[in-house]
């Protein structure tokens, strides 16, 4: 990561990066046709604008004006902690197929969510203001809850196929 200098650019670099995770569990969740799935990385792609909206609020605290911030107050509020995921049986082709897609999509999402609890980690060791600090560790508390996730739900899928 670049040497960030301000806070605003601290902030507009963090709103990217969750800008960029929501496009990605966006991607995904149109890509996979096991609604279960979809329906997961759907939740953390909104889980994903709400921490957009928290950062892009952090922004307007310091008087700066976001340019096409979305309505804070239709942020949805998901739980942390999706349900675990049911393979349903299907034919044996078919579910081998899926669950190497679901691998590939749980291996980046487990490292993607790693890389961002690292970077909150980092963002909140260079942020001066106290309430702006906390921000960047409940996000990273919540990187890390999802990271967790993935990994729960990895493991079951490999103990499936054994």
């Amino acid at each position: 990561m670049n040497k960030l200098n301000t806070t605003e650019e601290i902030l507009r670099y963090a709103i990217g990066r969750e800008n960029e995770s929501y496009k990605f569990y966006l991607d995904w969740a149109q890509q996979v046709n096991h609604l279960l799935l979809r329906e997961a990385l759907e939740g953390f792609a909104r889980e994903e604008l709400r921490h957009k909206a928290l950062l892009e609020l952090e922004i307007m605290k310091t008087g700066t004006v976001v340019v096409g911030a979305q309505d804070l107050g239709q942020a949805q509020e998901i739980d942390h902690l999706m349900p675990p995921l049911e393979f349903e049986s299907e034919a044996d082709v078919l579910r081998n197929f899926l669950q190497a897609d679901v691998k590939k999509i749980f291996m980046q999402a487990i490292e993607r969510e790693k890389t961002s609890f690292q970077v909150y980690i980092d963002l909140a060791l260079n942020i001066t203001d106290a309430e702006m600090r906390q921000t960047f560790l409940a996000l990273a508390e919540e990187e890390v809850k999802h990271r967790i996730w993935f990994e729960i739900e990895y493991d079951k899928l490999l103990q499936r196929k054994e």
